[in-house]
């Protein structure tokens, strides 16, 4: 009998001891960035909840596109191997806070071997700096503020353009409206949220309108959260401007136009957006006609002259029932730059893929390049992509079309841009 329950007891002793190593080594194996068996995990830090959480889903939801695509064409190549890209969601909130504390636990408990996002600048600049201090490569997709990749920092690499270079972009598309359509430009204000992005943004537009000649007429910011934008609409219409250049998020961007309405207020010439809140759909379908002939700033349009931008519309809108917003393509730029460095690395560890990072040469048409309007996706030494550019797009007959620069132009732009609507 003694002899049995020893003979029992060493078996059991010897499967939990069995058990105890494999976990061990898939413990060590996920901390140094291998896949084990289940693939290869990456973060995707995004606002699923609070007041930029629409944005948040739809990018959610390229992400979820894009990883299918990729794991369709059999994943990334590991150590020899094709195992499946996995994406690991975690929830900023919308809140810095939220976002260093997200970050902190894919990397330490998820042991991601990178970390993909996050929408919003105010919510990148905190958490890329998290990532750099756990040396976890981390591709910004959407976030733009100029200081997000002016830090020397070594794990950091955006893959869309930044503030100051849409800033220019929109004060020399006036510049050659102006000569273009011999339409006298003086007057112009800027407004925008009071976020990172918002005040980063304006900071530019605020240099190239005045190296422009143009007088700053108004320079007005507003709460991120705000309910109510009457005070601030009533002060942009009585500094009488000839073009307004908004910086909003989808929420503010819906009210300001709203309040516009009310007041029966519209800019002498155009109202132009800064991304955002002026490229999302969700945009045109809560104004209607109110929202004719805006114009904005804009990472990607689906009538890009190349084919592959309309098929990629096509295919989101198959798989969710809905148009995606631009920013859904910057979310699958940043997962295929990371497939691209993952297979050229062979390894998911971080130290071999921020090196693999850095050495990025995409050229279209590959993808992601293949559906953008610039045709490269190249890093400097700052980790940002030299080559991103930004087009124009403007809102007619309901929905947005592309309209400068002239070599992408799908329509003829509406200049001046007053509203059907007689908004005045």
């Amino acid at each position: 009998m003694a002899q049995r329950l020893y003979s029992a007891i060493l078996c059991i002793s010897v499967l939990l001891l069995s058990a105890c190593t494999r976990e061990a080594k898939d413990d060590s194996a996920a901390r140094k960035g291998t896949p084990g068996g289940e693939g290869v995990r990456v973060g995707v830090l995004l606002p699923l909840t609070g007041d930029t959480s629409v944005a948040g889903l739809k990018i959610q939801r390229g992400y979820q596109l894009a990883a299918e695509e990729i794991n369709s064409l059999g994943g990334v190549t590991i150590e020899g191997r094709s195992v499946p890209l996995k994406l690991v969601f975690a929830d900023s909130e919308g809140k810095p806070e939220v976002g260093v504390s997200e970050t902190e636990r894919l990397i330490q408990s998820n042991n991601v071997a990178a970390i993909a996002g996050c929408y919003q600048s105010n919510v990148a600049f905190p958490t890329t700096a998290t990532a750099e201090k756990y040396h976890t490569p981390y591709v910004v997709d959407n976030p733009i503020a100029d200081k997000i990749t002016e830090r020397g920092f070594k794990y950091t690499f955006r893959v869309t353009l930044k503030s100051s270079w849409m800033a220019k972009a929109q004060i020399d598309f006036l510049k050659n409206m102006q000569k273009l359509r011999a339409t006298p430009i003086r007057r112009v204000a800027l407004l925008y949220e009071d976020t990172l992005f918002g005040q980063s943004s304006a900071e530019g537009q605020r240099k190239y309108a005045n190296e422009a000649g143009y007088e700053v007429v108004a320079d007005l910011s507003y709460a991120h959260s705000a309910t109510d934008v009457s005070a601030t609409i009533a002060r942009l219409k009585a500094a009488k401007p000839d073009v307004v250049i908004a910086t909003s998020y989808t929420s503010d961007a819906i009210l300001i136009g709203r309040t516009m309405k009310e007041q029966r207020f519209f800019p002498k010439l155009a109202l132009l957006g800064s991304t955002a809140g002026h490229q999302d759909p969700d945009f045109i379908a809560s104004l209607g006609k109110d929202a004719e002939n805006v114009l904005t700033t804009s990472f990607w349009n689906s009538d890009l002259r190349n084919g592959a931008a309309l098929r990629y519309y096509e295919s989101y809108r198959k798989r969710f029932g809905e148009d995606p917003v631009p920013q859904c393509t910057n979310a699958r730029a940043a997962l295929w730059v990371l497939r691209d460095a993952l297979n050229r690395a062979g390894t998911s560890d971080h130290e071999m893929l921020r090196k693999a990072l850095a050495a990025t040469n995409l050229q279209a048409p590959q993808p992601p390049v293949d559906i953008m309007p610039f045709a490269t996706i190249r890093f400097g030494e700052d980790g940002q992509n030299n080559a991103a550019q930004s087009i124009i797009m403007q809102v007619q007959s309901g929905k947005f079309v592309t309209v400068w620069p002239a070599q992408v132009a799908a329509a003829e732009i509406v200049w001046p841009g007053i509203p059907p609507t007689g908004i005045r």
